[in-house]
């Protein structure tokens, strides 16, 4: 089963928006903040993301030198996953 709900909105009883949460943008600056620009998300999720499909995934793999081989749960049953690896060289990898 795929989740294509990427943002949650939470407003107050009058309707104001309150917070917005966002699978992605979380995702982006957890691992910024964490791993610098020292991670890559899988081949796979990347293809996905670069063809537009925004479907939240219900395991990300991320690739890092400063991995911990463990996953992170998250909200609505997903989880982010750390591999210790190498990264692709520079010539390799699209921003």
């Amino acid at each position: 089963m795929k989740i294509k709900l990427a943002t949650i909105t939470i407003t107050d009883k009058e309707g104001n928006v309150i917070i917005e949460v966002s699978f992605w943008g979380f995702c982006a600056r957890y691992l910024n903040d964490r791993y610098g620009e020292n991670y890559c998300i899988s081949a796979e999720q990347s293809l996905l993301l670069h063809t537009g499909d925004h479907t939240v995934p219900r395991q990300l793999i991320v690739r890092s030198t400063k991995g911990n081989n463990l996953p992170t749960n998250l909200l609505f049953n997903t989880s982010l996953f750390v591999m210790k690896s190498t990264l692709p060289q520079k010539a390799e990898i699209e921003i």
